[in-house]
């Protein structure tokens, strides 16, 4: 059981203090952790609704498609190749590597990941044509 009182004193709206107190938690499981004596020096009055919380609401947000930047279809391998560099991540490679190189090839779907020590072109053109070779 926990003990929950407002240091105050005073009697919070479940909007305006308990949901976002409580880790953004539903109406009904306040009300209820409240009535089954989980949770104590819980005051709360009214029955607000809940829709008005951004951070609720952003939660509940869904991923939609992105539209497709091109509509070039690549006809060999090669021929479009898509590359991101991620890092600086932590810990090191055994390397001291620092970045992680990712490309992918859009045509065969072939993706390839190399560890780097440092952002360069150089490196960028070196896997680039080790991931032609394949």
């Amino acid at each position: 059981m926990a003990r929950l009182g407002d240091p105050k004193g005073k009697t919070d709206t479940l909007g305006g203090g308990w949901h976002k107190r409580l880790g953004h938690l539903s109406q009904n499981k306040i009300r209820k952790l409240v009535k089954e004596g989980h949770i104590t020096g819980v005051r709360i009055q009214g029955n607000e609704d809940l829709e008005d919380c951004t951070p609720c609401a952003g939660g509940k947000q869904t991923d939609t498609r992105h539209e497709k930047m091109s509509e070039r279809t690549p006809e060999k391998p090669g021929e479009i190749v898509s590359a991101d560099v991620v890092g600086p991540i932590r810990p090191l490679g055994a390397k001291n590597q620092k970045y992680i190189l990712v490309m992918m090839d859009h045509y065969t779907g072939w993706i390839s990941a190399k560890p780097m020590t440092c952002k360069s072109t150089e490196e960028l053109i070196d896997h680039a044509e080790e991931m032609a070779a394949f």
